[in-house]
C-alpha cells in the first residue's frame, strides 16, 4: 500500500488527465478553475442528477394522487436499475436472496 501511496503523491499536483490538462494548480481551487473555463458545467451536472433522481421516483414511488403517498411500489426494489451488462444478477428472486 505504500508504493502507490508514494507514487500518488509525486503525481497528485503535476498530472491532471481530465479536462485536458488545462486544469492546474492545487487540488483546493480546481472547482472554480472548472467554473471559470466552463460556466456551465455544473448546470449540465445538476440538471444530469435531477434527471436521473427523477427517473428513479417515478419508477419507485407511489403516484402522489394515490391513497399510499410516500410509499415505495410492490414490485420496486431499491437499488435495482435493470442494468446488468454481464448477466452478473441471478435470474429468479430466490437466487437474487442469497
Amino acid at each position: 500500500m505504500h508504493l502507490p501511496c508514494c507514487a500518488s503523491r509525486l503525481l497528485q499536483e503535476r498530472f491532471h488527465p481530465l479536462f485536458g490538462g488545462n486544469i492546474g494548480g492545487p487540488a483546493l481551487r480546481h472547482f472554480q478553475r472548472v467554473q471559470e473555463r466552463w460556466p456551465n458545467f455544473w448546470l449540465v451536472i445538476l440538471l444530469s442528477i435531477a434527471i436521473f433522481e427523477g427517473v428513479r421516483i417515478v419508477e419507485g414511488w407511489n403516484s402522489p394522487r394515490s391513497a399510499a403517498t410516500e410509499q415505495i411500489k410492490d414490485e420496486y426494489n431499491p437499488g435495482e436499475i435493470n442494468f446488468d451488462p454481464l448477466n452478473l444478477l441471478p435470474k429468479t428472486a430466490e437466487a437474487r436472496r442469497r
